[in-house]
């Protein structure tokens, strides 16, 4: 859910290097941008992820499993 709620660039920036391993060059081809768009969509889609998620743990997530 955390994903489907980024902007659509970044969404798919995401998928694309991290659910099938593309390098940014590729991903830049796909979406027609340069890498340099390609890397800063990544950047700004972590950081939203990140924020999105912040506390997730205390509230009987992943960190509460290990």
């Amino acid at each position: 859910a955390a994903i489907a709620s980024l902007p659509p660039q970044q969404r798919a920036t995401v998928i694309l290097r991290v659910q099938e391993g593309l390098p940014h060059k590729a991903i830049a081809e796909i979406l027609a941008c340069s890498e340099g768009t390609v890397k800063a969509n990544f950047f700004h889609a972590v950081r939203n992820l990140r924020a999105r998620l912040q506390g997730y743990g205390a509230r009987g997530g992943y960190d509460e499993m290990r």
